[in-house]
């Protein structure tokens, strides 16, 4: 594997186990059957989640758009919060940012991997399922929050 950038962590490839058996228990989801494994080459992934001041650097730029989405939370735009995670943002609009940068949004099997710190274990636990869900938004329409951008190990 090449040099990888501060701002990234390599992932090593892995077959992830995804999904649920619903014998184990009411946390096995409908959407998150059947159990399955995915195999996943090497990656890279944003060590940060994108910040608002990141956001707006690329929206002054020109590639991306300031969002859509306003009201009560959202952050760009809000005084002091260049530091904090994007937020109020579409699937669409995540995309457009990582494809800015010459990147890609993680797939779910990435998103889990990466998650459970490059190993392909199925115990991924219940408040990283919750974040994996507001990331990948199943409506591709949905609100995100803490959007992180990949690429290919090289």
């Amino acid at each position: 594997c090449a040099a990888v950038p501060d701002a990234m962590a390599f992932v090593p490839g892995a077959s992830v186990a995804m999904g649920c058996v619903p014998a184990t228990g009411p946390a096995c989801e409908a959407d998150a059957q059947p159990l399955h494994v995915v195999a996943l080459s090497p990656f890279l992934i944003d060590r940060y989640e994108v910040a608002v001041a990141q956001w707006k650097a690329c929206a002054d730029a020109g590639p991306c758009k300031a969002p859509q989405l306003t009201g009560a939370g959202c952050l760009y735009g809000a005084a002091n919060k260049g530091l904090n995670a994007m937020n109020c943002i579409t699937h669409t609009d995540a995309a457009t940012y990582c494809k800015a940068l010459g990147k890609r949004l993680p797939s779910e099997a990435e998103w889990e991997l990466a998650a459970r710190g490059g190993s392909g274990a199925s115990n991924l636990p219940a408040e990283v399922r919750m974040a994996r869900r507001g990331q990948l938004g199943a409506d591709k329409a949905s609100v995100w929050v803490g959007v992180r951008c990949v690429q290919e190990a090289k």
